[in-house]
């Protein structure tokens, strides 16, 4: 059985966040608790209170963006192994963030494939 693991997910689009959220809490044999924020400075204090073992967050957001706030995450002690997985709806944001040093790991596009995104989760940071 795969371990019990806490996911982060902040998206600016509050709709698509708490949906995506769900998702996650609602897959079979449950296995991930799930806070929602919806700014990159929200992400950095949720994780703050409890650190998370993926992220999964929107590139585009209002107060701090999705790049500005993991690499904040990689430089502080209790969230530099987090997994970071971005996602956007603009291709050429995640294919940036694939080919960049940016702090993340993994990167996808707007619709989220929801098993492509739990197999990453499950597998962690490699992506193995």
């Amino acid at each position: 059985m795969t371990p019990h693991k806490h996911i982060l997910v902040a998206d600016d689009n509050e709709d698509a966040a708490e949906m995506l959220g769900e998702v996650l809490r609602a897959e079979e044999p449950a296995r991930f608790t799930v806070d929602v924020v919806f700014n990159g400075q929200q992400a950095l204090e949720a994780a703050t209170r409890q650190p998370p073992d993926a992220v999964v967050m929107d590139i585009e957001m209002p107060v701090m963006n999705g790049l500005a706030a993991a690499m904040a995450l990689r430089t502080r002690s209790g969230t530099a192994s987090a997994h970071l997985i971005a996602v956007s709806g603009r291709a050429y944001y995640v294919e940036s963030v694939r080919r960049l040093e940016t702090g993340f790991h993994h990167a996808l596009i707007k619709p989220i494939d929801i098993a492509e995104l739990v197999a990453l989760i499950d597998r962690g940071r490699t992506g193995r």
